[in-house]
C-alpha cells in the first residue's frame, strides 16, 4: 500500500515541467535519533531545505516523509505531501512515492499505479529531481543552475558536484522522464544511484557554488563540528 497523500495535487503540466521532490524520510541511525529535527545555525536541518525549494519558480514540489512535523511544515507551504509508511524499506520507497504523487495528476479518475508503471506510458512532467533532506548548506543559486543545465543539454541526469567535477558527486539529481520506469522499479537503500550506475555516459555533472553544499549530516559530532564553524564564520549559511 502506498504512502497517504495530501489533498493537493501535482497537476499535468508541459513536458518542460521538472517535479522538485523532497526526500525526508529517513531514520537517521548513525545519528542517534532524527538529524532533521536538529538545529543548524537558527533553523531545524528540514526547515533550511524547505525555505529553499519554495522559492523555484514554476516547479512542481512534493515532500515524502515519515515525520508529520515535516508534512505539516511543507503541506504548510504548498507543497503536495506524502506520508511514507514504510520508510524502513530504504530511501527507493520514498522516490517511487514522491515520484507517483508527481504523475498522479496524469491519470483520469484517480491514481493508479498500473497506469505509471506501464512502460509505454508516455509522461506530462519532463523530468524528477530528487533533493535530500540533509543538506543544509545546499544554496538556492546552485539549485537553480542545476535546473538550467537540464533545460539546456541533451543528458538524461544532471548531479550537483563539487568544484572541477573532483571529489564529491552527489545531490541533488535532475532524471529525465526517460528513467522513470528504472526509477519506480528500485529496491532497497541505493535509490537513483541504481540508475547512474548503469548509464554512466548520460550524466551531467555541475559544479556547486561552495564545495560543503553537498556536505550530509550523519552524526551529531558532524553537526557540532558544522555548528562550530558557523559560529566562527568559516562557514556561511545561504
Amino acid at each position: 500500500m502506498d504512502g497517504h497523500r495530501s489533498d493537493k495535487h501535482v497537476p499535468a503540466n508541459s513536458s518542460h515541467t521538472i517535479a522538485a521532490i523532497l526526500l525526508a524520510a529517513g531514520n537517521g541511525r548513525r545519528f542517534g535519533s532524527n538529524k532533521l529535527m536538529a538545529k543548524v545555525g537558527k533553523k531545524k536541518v528540514y526547515e533550511h531545505i524547505l525555505d529553499k525549494l519554495v522559492q523555484l519558480d514554476h516547479q512542481a514540489r512534493i515532500c515524502v516523509s515519515q515525520y508529520p512535523e515535516i508534512l505539516d511544515a511543507a503541506e504548510k507551504m504548498g507543497f503536495c505531501t506524502v506520508f511514507n509508511d514504510a520508510p524502513e524499506l530504504g530511501i527507493s520507497r520514498s522516490i517511487r512515492l514522491g515520484l507517483l504523487a508527481a504523475l498522479e495528476g496524469e491519470a483520469s479518475g484517480g491514481p493508479s499505479e498500473d497506469i505509471f508503471l506501464d512502460g509505454n506510458k508516455e509522461y506530462a512532467i519532463g523530468a524528477a529531481m530528487f533533493v535530500v533532506c540533509d543538506q543544509p548548506l545546499l544554496r538556492l543559486s546552485s539549485v537553480e543552475t542545476l535546473l538550467k543545465v537540464h533545460r539546456e543539454t541533451d543528458k538524461g541526469m544532471v548531479g550537483l558536484c563539487t568544484a572541477n567535477g573532483q571529489g564529491r558527486r552527489g545531490n541533488p539529481v535532475i532524471f529525465d522522464r526517460k528513467y522513470f520506469q528504472e526509477l519506480l522499479h528500485l529496491q532497497g537503500d541505493t535509490g537513483g544511484r541504481q540508475v547512474m550506475s548503469r548509464h554512466p555516459e548520460d550524466i551531467l555533472w555541475v559544479p556547486a557554488a561552495a564545495p560543503e553544499e553537498l556536505m550530509d549530516i550523519d552524526t551529531a559530532e558532524q553537526l557540532n563540528a558544522l555548528n562550530n564553524h558557523i559560529g566562527d564564520g568559516t562557514i556561511r549559511l545561504d
